[in-house]
């Protein structure tokens, strides 16, 4: 991904899902996640930054940062591991995934 701003993360997201490639909709919730982020200049994309520069910066900022840990290690397992997901473990990844993203919209509301 060159530039995370320009992507249609949600988009791409719904059709991984229709796909039930749910090894790309892990990796397309995990940019989303970052995006999110971003945007919230809780870190700084580069497209060239690994997962553990973002949790740095998280850690420093005490912003979510247990909670993107956990995502970035189940993230890691499934994209760099390549284990298959099965249709129920998606599922729970991807509850995670937006209980998350909840959190971090409730506390940009505030």
């Amino acid at each position: 991904v060159e530039n995370i701003e320009d992507v249609d993360i949600h988009g791409l997201l719904e059709q991984a899902r229709r796909e039930a490639n749910f090894r790309v909709a892990v990796r397309l919730y995990y940019l989303g996640l970052l995006k999110k982020l971003h945007e919230l200049n809780a870190i700084v994309w580069k497209k060239d930054k690994t997962n553990r520069d973002y949790l740095a910066e998280l850690f420093v900022k005490d912003y979510c940062f247990d909670d993107v840990r956990k995502l970035t290690n189940s993230y890691e397992a499934v994209w760099y591991g390549e284990h298959v997901l099965q249709p129920e473990t998606f599922q729970r990844l991807s509850a995670r995934f937006e209980a998350v993203y909840e959190k971090i919209n409730n506390s940009e509301a505030k």
